[in-house]
């Protein structure tokens, strides 16, 4: 999905992170359904469908903090949620999920890059 993706065959790429979701309920498996949803969600935001994308990225964002306690991909879906924001011009909201992304963050790199 990922490599459909960068060479902008988008409905090949959002195939291959269905059929990837698909799999990971499939085997509950937690860490490939947040992984699955921040892609899709990721994906709709390249195509400027901000809703659809934040809904998945707010499924992965729920996993990643909750069931999967991982900070870095948590920030991460938040700095995916606060660009939507930032695109859907609801700058509150895109400051707001900028500020938790980078809070969360342990990555310096990431960090300096937000």
């Amino acid at each position: 999905g990922l490599i459909y993706c960068s060479l902008g065959y988008f409905k090949e790429s959002f195939n291959y992170f269905n059929e990837a979701l698909n799999f990971s309920n499939f085997l509950n498996f937690q860490s490939g359904k947040a992984t699955s949803y921040l892609n899709l969600g990721s994906l709709y935001g390249s195509v400027g469908k901000y809703d659809e994308a934040l809904e998945n990225l707010s499924k992965a964002q729920e996993l990643f903090k909750n069931e999967l306690k991982n900070n870095n991909k948590h920030s991460k879906v938040l700095l995916n949620i606060g660009i939507c924001y930032l695109e859907k011009k609801d700058y509150t909201n895109a400051y707001t999920s900028f500020q938790k992304s980078f809070e969360l963050s342990t990555d310096d790199q990431f960090k300096r890059e937000i």
